[in-house]
Formats: C-alpha cells, sequence, structure tokens
C-alpha cells in the first residue's frame, strides 16, 4: 500500500520509528504499519498488482 505524508511516524509503544515518508511517499505490505497509518488518518491508495501468473 503507499500512504503519503512527511517526516517520521513514531511508535510510542516500543519506542522507535514505525517508519519514514521517503519524497512524500511511503510504500509498505507491513499489516501492523498500514493498520497504524490508517488509523492516524493518513492518505493512502493500494498499489496496483502489476504481476502475471502463468497460465491463467
Amino acid at each position: 500500500m503507499k500512504f503519503y505524508g512527511y517526516g517520521v511516524v513514531w511508535d510510542s509503544e516500543n519506542n522507535k520509528p514505525l517508519c519514514e515518508f521517503v519524497d512524500g511517499e511511503l510504500k509498505t505490505t507491513e499489516d501492523g504499519v498500514i493498520k497504524t497509518l490508517k488509523q492516524l488518518g493518513y492518505k493512502a491508495e493500494k498499489e496496483k498488482n502489476t504481476s502475471k501468473i502463468e497460465g491463467k
């Protein structure tokens, strides 16, 4: 999933950075990061699946 924002998002439970946006974007597949960023209200879009499955 792709999120939009700037800077570092802090994980207060583990007292460390959760993620860092680069050039205003963050791409992640980690469920915990996705859940937290959604809860915090960051804008997001699902990435298009460009991989092809052989034989289908």
